[in-house]
């Protein structure tokens, strides 16, 4: 399904852009060494105040939201909640790689080790580098730039009838002053994430416990009789609240104990308080909802390799859940003429848009409008029409009302509106390059003197004899061109096309990554593209 930017993304699109000192985390990466599954070059571009990050078990999730944690010096007032007291007059109200790293004496720590973050700060963006020095300590941590920093780890989702310390001090819990504009907004908050009524809620704490109190109705009740869902959030959106503007919170699987709906608002809750608070969150997710729920600036995948874990950011829910089933995903649908333009697009395309989309060859330029028409009129919602036409450069000199004309007659004569025909024509609806087939356009292009010693070189015969093929060929039939020159140098027309493709692809990149740069653009679901593929 396509997202769709509301205005309250664009507030936070900007405040987090544009707003200086309040230290929002840009960047983070290993430049050096390694930490569990992640190896330097590794870096990570956070665009908007709220992160997913998703990915199979072992792909360094959890590595990055401990990263995150300690990229910040919270010295101020304000206690993280699951910061330990220590005693009753120590506590330590920022995390170290200590809270996050243990190993066995059988285990290979960390050495060697640089983690560098960058940050919007006061008056330009600036950078903090941390380092793990041969003997084992890491560098100063007062250094690092101060922000008020609480992570939330799968911990929060015990509830307190589980909780051995919780039931050990059932009775020695105490009301707390509350702030009743932290109150309200609370009460708020939960009523429309859980979608019932929440009043009067209160917090009582023992030490550094906490337990909420809440009613429904006539009833009141406490944590201890509340579902871990629901415990989780109130304690997640007042930490929010308390933290204060400017806050970075780090929530590890973020959707735990919620149903689907409740997903869904939480992330809209959470969109909200970012605005108002200018927070920042970054999370893991195993929840395709939560995905939907977010701008594509939002996702990041992180996808296992051999050697080294490779980041895909702006995924759609539809390919980040694709991978995790091991499921080849189609999530765009391109509609072709002919097997020599699906050849074309396969083989300018990378293999990170080859994987997403299938091209489909259709037949003609008729055939193609009409099954873009087809597949357009049985799509419920617009913004989830997945399918793009790319016809051959001879098109280019139709009548834009002739393909109008043909896409209404198909949509059983409804007729288009101005508007809707503009979507279409702007998005759905492109030309392969030049103002020929590709057979033609190919061949014009690569024959020149430099390419012939290039295909003689992949063909295993001479230039001449290359160039005598090419320039024989250009008064030929067109779908009868890579047939020819397949005849004349013993090799099948697949092999002779991919090589003259692949060396169109270098001699004229600015139309092969136009033609990617559209179709990345329809992945990306902004539906806000205005490229023109020549």
């Amino acid at each position: 399904m396509s997202y769709k930017r509301s205005q309250l993304d664009e507030d936070n699109f900007k405040w987090f852009e544009h707003r200086k000192s309040l230290n929002s985390l840009k960047r983070l990466g290993i430049t050096k060494g390694g930490i569990r599954g992640l190896r330097a070059p590794f870096e990570l571009n956070f665009k908007y105040p709220i992160t997913a990050i998703v990915g199979e078990n072992g792909s360094g999730k959890s590595t990055i939201l401990a990263m995150a944690a300690c990229a910040f010096h919270n010295s101020g007032s304000f206690t993280p909640q699951n910061r330990v007291r220590l005693n009753t007059s120590q506590i330590r109200r920022y995390y170290r790689y200590s809270d996050f790293f243990t190993f066995n004496s059988d285990e290979e720590g960390i050495a060697e080790l640089e983690i560098k973050a960058e940050y919007l700060g006061k008056d330009a963006p600036a950078t903090d580098i941390r380092r793990k020095k041969p003997d084992g300590k890491w560098n100063d941590y007062n250094r690092r730039p101060a922000r008020v920093v609480s992570f939330l780890g799968i911990q929060r989702i015990v509830p307190p009838s589980e909780s051995s310390t919780h039931q050990g001090y059932s009775k020695k819990f105490k009301k707390q002053a509350f702030d009743d504009n932290q109150r309200k907004q609370l009460e708020r908050s939960m009523s429309y994430v859980l979608d019932r009524p929440y009043t009067n809620i209160e917090l009582k704490e023992f030490n550094a416990h906490k337990l909420f109190s809440t009613m429904r109705g006539d009833l009141r009740y406490t944590g201890f009789n509340m579902g871990a869902g629901e415990h989780a959030v109130l304690g997640l959106i007042l930490e929010i609240i308390s933290a204060g503007k400017g806050a970075l919170i780090v929530v590890d699987e973020i959707e735990l104990g919620l149903h689907t709906r409740a997903q869904i608002r939480l992330i809209e809750t959470l969109k909200q308080l970012c605005n108002t608070n200018n927070c920042q969150i970054i999370c893991s997710t195993h929840s395709k909802e939560v995905l939907e729920a977010l701008p594509p600036e939002g996702r990041i995948f992180i996808r296992r390799g051999e050697s080294k874990n490779e980041i895909i950011p702006g995924i759609s829910p539809e390919y980040a859940f694709g991978l995790l089933a091991r499921e080849k995903t189609n999530e765009l649908h391109i509609l072709v003429e002919d097997a020599a333009a699906k050849d074309f697009l396969e083989n300018i395309l990378s293999l990170e848009v080859r994987e997403r989309i299938k091209i489909i060859p259709s037949g003609s330029a008729e055939a193609v409008l009409k099954a873009l028409a087809v597949h357009y009129r049985e799509t419920a919602q617009r913004e989830s029409f997945r399918y793009i036409a790319f016809l051959d450069g001879d098109q280019k000199n139709k009548s834009i009302q002739r393909i109008k004309k043909t896409l209404e007659h198909t949509l059983e004569n409804r007729t288009l509106k101005d508007e809707e025909f503009d979507i279409l024509q702007r998005h759905h609806i492109k030309y392969l390059p030049g103002n020929s087939p590709p057979e033609k356009e190919i061949l014009t292009q690569v024959n020149t003197p430099e390419n012939y010693e290039r295909l003689a070189a992949d063909w295993g015969t001479s230039a001449d004899r290359v160039a005598e093929t090419l320039n024989s060929c250009l008064t030929e039939e067109t779908h009868s061109i890579f047939y020819r020159i397949s005849q004349a140098v013993s090799f099948s027309e697949e092999r002779v096309r991919g090589s003259m493709i692949r060396i169109y692809k270098k001699a004229l990149p600015s139309k092969v990554q136009a033609i990617e740069k559209h179709i990345t653009n329809l992945l990306g679901e902004t539906n806000t593209t205005n490229e023109v593929v020549a």
